[in-house]
């Protein structure tokens, strides 16, 4: 009991605050964090992409239906101690965690633990853009992404990865009819940290810091902060994904494109100047690219400075 009440003092986010059905807080050990989760167990079937007209882009349409399985996402995205128990855990020394060419990329580059980090108990303190615990994990690759939620599912012994973009998407808008931003249907830069190229904060938050920002469901953070990595294979130049789930009338679960060499992002940051760009690039719907397999067909083990992530468990 001693042990357990010493944990909760140092990591009170962690501690059980409701026992409503619709928030899960899992519980901490001294090996290791748990992210927080919220339940997306109600509303499943619902419409994917812009459904709500310009600004739109070609990769939010054809909006269609989806239907979703029940299933838990990070009420945050993944902080930087939450990271920091699986580089302590040897994570980047297990190839287990790691797919093949992942593992041989990592060994080329003999990488123990996120570029920017040193070797300290508090490795991303020289990192100014995000260089306290609570800030979420940035400047790594999909791969290491990857590879951590492999090492929770272990862990854990449950199944964690990171979201499907209809995952992502169902917990960031909502229920039908859906919304444009996680708040809400108007912009509001007060709900949202703001950083990017052109704002006023370069800078990244620590997470939860904009609670009125928060979706319908009670995820943090689901614009502005860092970008996020998903599961699926992005679909463009020819966005035939989207077109043959809206040909299929309902999709179950869908996964993305079978094969690929990028992978999607969501949540992305301001990169443009005016008010009305802004508006349309931190979108429910947007999605953006990260490459992940150069032209060569490599793998790219290439962190991005401003993509973090969320996990989920299914």
């Amino acid at each position: 009991m001693k042990r357990i009440i010493v944990i909760v003092l140092m990591f009170p986010g962690f501690l059980f605050l409701s026992c409503k059905d619709d928030i899960t807080n899992p519980p901490s050990s001294n090996e290791f964090l748990v992210p927080e989760l919220v339940a997306i167990n109600k509303d499943l079937t619902f419409t994917m992409g812009n459904s709500w007209g310009n600004p739109v882009e070609v990769n939010e349409i054809p909006a269609h239906t989806v239907k979703l399985s029940p299933y838990y996402i990070g009420k945050y995205e993944v902080t930087n101690e939450e990271y920091f128990c699986f580089v302590k855990d040897n994570g980047y020394k297990d190839s287990s965690f790691w797919s093949p060419d992942a593992w041989e990329k990592l060994k080329e580059q003999k990488r123990e633990r996120p570029v920017h980090w040193d070797s300290s108990d508090t490795p991303w303190l020289n990192y100014e853009y995000s260089n306290t615990a609570k800030k979420p994990i940035c400047n790594i690759s999909w791969s290491e992404a990857e590879a951590y939620c492999n090492w929770l599912s272990k862990k854990t012994g449950d199944s964690y990865s990171l979201p499907t973009e209809a995952q992502w998407e169902r917990a960031a808008r909502g229920p039908d009819p859906g919304r444009r931003f996680p708040w809400g249907d108007v912009n509001d830069f007060s709900k949202y940290n703001d950083v990017g190229f052109f704002s006023q904060s370069k800078l990244l938050k620590e997470v939860g810091s904009y609670p009125e920002g928060k979706s319908y469901d009670g995820c943090f953070d689901m614009a502005g902060n860092v970008i996020e990595y998903c599961l699926d294979w992005y679909d463009l130049p020819d966005n035939s994904y989207y077109n043959w789930c809206y040909e299929q009338g309902i999709v179950q679960d869908p996964q993305g494109s079978s094969s690929g060499k990028d992978k999607s992002i969501r949540g992305v940051q301001n990169m443009l100047s005016s008010e009305y760009e802004i508006a349309r690039e931190i979108t429910t719907t947007r999605r953006f690219l990260y490459v992940l397999y150069s032209g060569s067909g490599q793998l790219q083990l290439t962190p991005a400075s401003s993509v973090g992530f969320r996990v989920i468990k299914n």
